[in-house]
């Protein structure tokens, strides 16, 4: 009966919130390693002097640029797509006078930043129409709504704790400090393939800092049901062997 119970717990552990797998974790401590500045400059850069979030003392900060579109950001790749299921977290704080400053998710059909644009997801503040200003902004770029809004309004000068949540049926969820801001659906699912720090935009002389970005692949249903489906089989065996 006890290995009975054991391989139950096991069951439980697995299907939980813990199998999830991180694939990236980044708080600058140790530099950018693996990361590659976007566009002429000006880049982001290492910054101290808002050490208050959990990585530690530093963080990246996005230059003050009030005149460079396309440049300003750094990114990080993997050359296949990731499963579908996925979570980015990360750490934002940003100046009330900053106007595009934002983490962005992307899909590339080869890879990296190669191919077709499959999907892009970014979540910040923006201040094109339909943007309101006053509230936190969001964008699924295929096959959905492209720039809305969130619930949430903008505080500056103050960290806050930034997640998107895609689902397998082409569900997104948007969080900013615990409370879900914003979901929409999309037809255009896909892996992971660029993480992008900053829009890569005009940020009106006012850059943002970003810290603590984690990337997480959340197993898909069929493969829990199959190490559910293992593992009752294996008690089952167990049992009849008693």
């Amino acid at each position: 009966m006890r290995t009975v119970l054991a391989l139950l717990a096991v069951l439980a552990l697995a299907i939980g919130p813990a199998s999830a797998q991180v694939i990236l974790f980044e708080d600058w401590e140790t530099g950018d390693d693996g990361w590659v500045n976007y566009g002429s400059g000006p880049f982001p850069t290492l910054d101290n002097t808002q050490n208050t979030t959990p990585g530690g003392q530093w963080s990246l900060k996005t230059a003050d640029n009030a005149t460079t579109n396309y440049t300003n950001a750094k990114d990080y790749s993997w050359a296949t797509e990731t499963p579908k299921l996925w979570v980015v977290s990360w750490n934002f704080m940003h100046k009330s006078t900053t106007t595009r400053e934002y983490l962005q998710i992307h899909s590339y059909s080869g890879g990296g930043g190669s191919g077709n644009l499959q999907q892009l997801i970014s979540l910040g503040v923006y201040n094109a129409a339909p943007a309101d200003t006053t509230k936190y902004n969001f964008r699924v770029a295929v096959g959905s709504v492209n720039w809305a809004n969130t619930t949430i309004a903008r505080t500056p000068n103050v960290w806050h704790s930034m997640k998107v949540e895609q689902f397998l049926d082409g569900t997104i969820n948007f969080w900013i400090d615990g409370q879900l801001g914003a979901t929409a659906t999309t037809t255009a699912v896909y892996g992971i393939t660029r993480i992008r720090v900053g829009s890569g935009l005009t940020n009106n002389n006012a850059g943002a800092w970003y810290d603590d970005i984690k990337v997480e692949i959340v197993p898909e249903p069929g493969s829990l049901v199959a190490l559910g489906t293992g593992l009752i089989a294996l008690v089952g065996l167990r049992r009849r062997r008693l």
